[in-house]
């Protein structure tokens, strides 16, 4: 596939899982979802979406596992708004483990403080 054309579909698909996720999924566990990245395989058929739910690692589980099994539903409303002859199989992945992102959360604290790791 084109790479230009490629990037395209992927800030097109990027634009449209926001809106999909952050405002018309009714499931509670999910809540604001911010994306990261959109990764398109080369033939288009597939798309990994990286994005980092809103919330502690708990609740950045549950809603990367609604996510995920909402994942049909979400491709569906895709191929509706994209118009695109394929639309890719979309599967969602942290962009950030949740732990590594306290783990760095709590270096950065270290360092403002100007202590040496323990």
């Amino acid at each position: 596939m084109d790479p230009r054309r490629s990037e395209r579909i992927a800030s097109a698909m990027r634009d449209e899982l926001d809106e999909i996720l952050n405002y018309e999924l009714e499931d509670p566990r999910i809540g604001a979802v911010v994306i990261e990245e959109i990764i398109l395989s080369p033939d288009g058929k597939k798309a990994l979406a990286r994005l980092t739910p809103d919330g502690d690692a708990n609740a950045q589980h549950e809603a990367l596992r609604a996510i995920n099994g909402a994942s049909r539903h979400v491709r569906s409303l895709l191929a509706d708004r994209l118009g695109l002859y394929r639309t890719p199989d979309v599967s969602f992945e942290a962009a950030v483990a949740p732990e590594s992102a306290e783990k760095a959360a709590s270096l950065m604290r270290r360092v403002r403080r100007g202590r040496p790791r323990d």
